[in-house]
């Protein structure tokens, strides 16, 4: 990516759905690349099994915070390059895909994913230091948020959180929040430089077994001013 290069922020739609499914699976990955993240580990199977589940994720069903829908996507030169997912759980988070993963799992013939152990040990173990903190009245939540390796450090995801705050802020939130790794330094330098400080932490010995990483860091700020 060069200065000549050019670049758009725009809303998702039902056919960037197989881009949304990367941007998942990669920022359930976080930093350490060399590792499966949250989606990898709750699914089984290949990385382009985790992509088809995921991909049906982004389609099924729009109040589940997967869905194509809350997404707004970083474009450079016409090529996807970013994206995350920002909404308000009093009307988009549901009970946190339920009804989606039901809908994934009979459209591509799985059995019940919500059940398996696997999949419950995932959940249950995130919960751990991610949940239920973050679905606060009022509060805009930011999700799913990840650009592709040959995109990164041009600025993408800072234009990117300007927009999706300029919209929690429009829906009549008055915080965003959002959570990343205890030691994801480069993300939390992005999020600080958008006004982001640390509400909390929470370490956990079961979490860190699981994800490689001691826990995980609770990061906000206020909607009611702009910048």
């Amino acid at each position: 990516m060069t200065a000549s290069n050019t670049s758009l922020i725009r809303e998702a739609g039902p056919q960037d759905a197989p881009f949304l499914a990367r941007v998942m699976l990669l920022s359930a990955r976080s930093h350490i690349e060399d590792r499966p993240g949250f989606w990898e580990k709750a699914l089984g199977g290949t990385e382009a099994e985790c992509c088809a589940y995921l991909e049906q994720m982004a389609l099924v069903d729009d109040r589940c915070p997967t869905h194509w829908t809350h997404f707004l996507i970083a474009e450079v030169d016409g090529r996807n390059a970013a994206a995350l997912a920002g909404y308000d759980p009093r009307t988009d988070g549901g009970s946190f895909g339920n009804a989606a993963m039901t809908k994934a799992d009979k459209n591509l013939g799985r059995r019940n994913t919500r059940v398996t152990v696997a999949c419950r040990h995932a959940f249950d173990t995130l919960a751990k230091c991610a949940w239920p903190e973050n679905f606060v009245p009022g509060a805009w939540i930011i999700e799913y948020v990840a650009t592709l390796p040959e995109f990164r450090n041009h600025g993408l995801m800072k234009a990117l959180l300007k927009e999706t705050l300029l919209r929690g802020r429009a829906k009549g939130c008055s915080s965003a929040r959002v959570h990343v790794f205890i030691d994801n330094t480069a993300a939390e330098r992005v999020y600080s430089a958008a006004g982001f400080t640390v509400a909390g932490e929470k370490r956990d010995r079961a979490f860190e077994l699981f994800f490689g990483r001691p826990g995980m860091k609770l990061l906000e700020r206020s909607l009611l001013v702009s910048g």
